[in-house]
């Protein structure tokens, strides 16, 4: 929690030089969506912090997977003071350990949809929602809805960042596996 509140200071501060800058990334208009205005994006995905949480009938366990990297690709049309878009597919993998149990290998594949409002030129706001595939050991769970929410920076406009605290879930008969995650992504616009 302290790590997610200094990120979002130093963010903020950062906002505050851009405003000065005003390196604006979109006009100040309710555009409907067009392939005009939207962005390809690739990024990378490192995971700051995740919790698990394994339930299987009665029984419940938490753990601390190990640091994950992901890949994503997606579409954007983020627009200053106005309803926006992002949406895309991302592909995370982590080690975790159940106490002195073998090590399990979790493989996160995710579809997930956000809406987003431009706050300054430069950053905006993201929630939506996900649905994830999980490969956890040698199970594979059922695609269960979440959701996520966070904030982004465009630092150029090929470069922007999004701090996103994520619920992922699955489930398999009567076991459940729900990940909670806060990522760093660093994109880059490919158009």
């Amino acid at each position: 929690m302290k790590l997610l509140l200094t990120c979002l200071l130093c963010l903020s501060s950062s906002f505050a030089m851009a405003a000065t800058n005003r390196t604006t990334f979109k006009a100040d208009t309710l555009n409907p969506i067009s392939l005009s205005t939207m962005d390809v994006r690739m990024g990378m995905i490192m995971n700051v912090s995740a919790d698990a949480t394994y339930t299987t009938g009665a029984n419940s366990l938490s753990t601390s997977p190990g640091a994950s990297l992901g890949v994503s690709l997606g579409i954007e049309d983020i627009k200053t003071r106005a309803i926006g878009y992002t949406a895309g597919l991302s592909y995370m993998h982590m080690d975790d350990r159940i106490g002195t149990g073998p090590l399990n290998d979790i493989t996160v594949k995710t579809i997930e949809l956000n809406a987003t409002y431009g706050i300054q030129d430069n950053a905006y706001l993201l929630l939506g929602f996900n649905r994830s595939e999980i490969d956890y050991g040698t199970n594979v769970l059922k695609s269960k809805n979440a959701m996520q929410f966070g904030i982004g920076y465009r630092a150029s406009r090929l470069l922007s960042f999004e701090l996103k605290r994520r619920e992922l879930a699955g489930a398999i008969d009567n076991d459940d596996l729900a990940i909670e995650t806060i990522d760093l992504a660093i994109n880059y616009m490919l158009k």
